[in-house]
């Protein structure tokens, strides 16, 4: 259905439609009866101007597209999905049309591309390094990144992981625990930034000043590494140095090392709880366990886990706030600018006072 079948259909030029759909009076005037039946026939018809050449022949882009930089950073996660969501809601209540789009792909695929045609604005969501923005800043169009770190002529709308982090040790500590594991994936010792490394400093630096002993798992990795943190080489048998443990076994080291808390990312939640049912530690009274994001399912673990709740529709909402700003007043008030989210602590029944200490006897026949 056309702009020219309408008119064939109602006897009347498509400029007339064309005029009645976007409500232009200048030099314009037509019979109220003759508005009336184009409005009541385009809806029977089920019509819908293009959006992209509406904005085009009105000279005003209400275009924002969310930008992903593949189509597997889509669906990274319920993170970005309630991001998404929430941002989109709100941009649409302010007459804005949003695009979901991905880089185009250039082997080798190592910067984030503008999409192919003329947007208003941008939302990048889990952007880590702000190098690979070089032509989204090049181009100049106002940009936000949401969970992720933007370059210095857009703004970044972020979890204080490090709070989160500093909420959960205080939570456990004042249940009596001091030996705490922290299972995280591995990340890349670079300058950039990096979820999971806040995540883990804030970690290592609350615990020191804590008094407890912390164990920081990283997931599929091989090598030791030295703390460059707090200047300390990673020791098994120090009393007090933390000390970092990878591979796969993870589950299995942790119980050897009598760690009587977890603070679990989500990812490893249920390989967490089988391998402690295998080896028949019970949860909470073996092993108290904090996942990190309160993913649906966690309310219906057995028993249900306590979870640290992103803000994750609080950050897409904000994003989406700051880039009408930026569209509708001055696009460079926001400049280099971070806005710091804290999320909160859900509490459940994975969590309680440490029952003794009793060592690890392995899995159970």
């Amino acid at each position: 259905m056309t702009l020219k079948d309408l008119a064939r259909e109602l006897g009347v030029a498509p400029s007339t439609i064309s005029r009645v759909l976007n409500g232009c009076s200048k030099n314009f005037t037509i019979p109220e009866e003759l508005r009336k039946r184009i409005l009541d026939h385009v809806e029977k018809r089920g019509y819908r101007a293009n959006p992209v050449f509406q904005s085009m022949k009105l000279r005003k882009n209400k275009h924002v597209a969310v930008l992903f930089y593949s189509r597997t950073s889509m669906s990274t996660g319920f993170t970005v999905e309630q991001m998404v969501d929430k941002a989109t809601l709100f941009l649409r209540d302010q007459g804005y049309e949003v695009h979901y789009t991905f880089c185009r792909v250039m082997p080798p695929l190592q910067n984030y591309t503008m999409p192919p045609w003329k947007v208003a604005g941008l939302l990048i969501p889990d952007v880590h390094n702000p190098e690979t923005l070089a032509e989204i800043e090049k181009s100049g169009v106002p940009y936000v990144c949401m969970n992720g770190i933007a370059g210095p002529g857009g703004t970044s709308v972020l979890v204080d992981e490090r709070a989160g982090i500093c909420e959960i040790l205080e939570h456990l500590h004042s249940l009596g625990h001091r030996r705490i594991a922290m299972l995280s994936p591995r990340y890349e010792q670079t300058h950039f930034y990096s979820i999971a490394r806040e995540r883990c400093e804030g970690f290592l630096e609350n615990a020191h000043r804590m008094g407890i002993r912390p164990l920081t798992v990283h997931i599929h990795s091989r090598l030791f590494y030295q703390d460059s943190l707090l200047g300390a080489d990673f020791d098994l048998h120090n009393g007090s140095a933390p000390f970092f443990i990878e591979g796969p076994d993870f589950t299995i080291e942790l119980f050897r090392q009598n760690i009587t808390a977890v603070i679990c990312y989500d990812d490893f939640i249920m390989e967490l709880f089988y391998k402690a049912h295998q080896c028949g530690i019970e949860i909470p009274g073996r092993l108290s366990v904090v996942a990190y994001n309160d993913l649906p399912f966690l309310k219906r673990t057995i028993p249900p886990t306590s979870s640290f709740r992103i803000p994750a529709g609080e950050m897409g909402e904000l994003a989406a706030r700051i880039l009408v700003e930026k569209l509708q007043g001055n696009p460079d008030e926001e400049r280099g600018k971070v806005h710091l989210l804290k999320g909160s602590l859900i509490r459940r029944e994975s969590t309680a006072e440490p029952h003794g200490n009793p060592s690890f006897s392995g899995f159970r026949t």
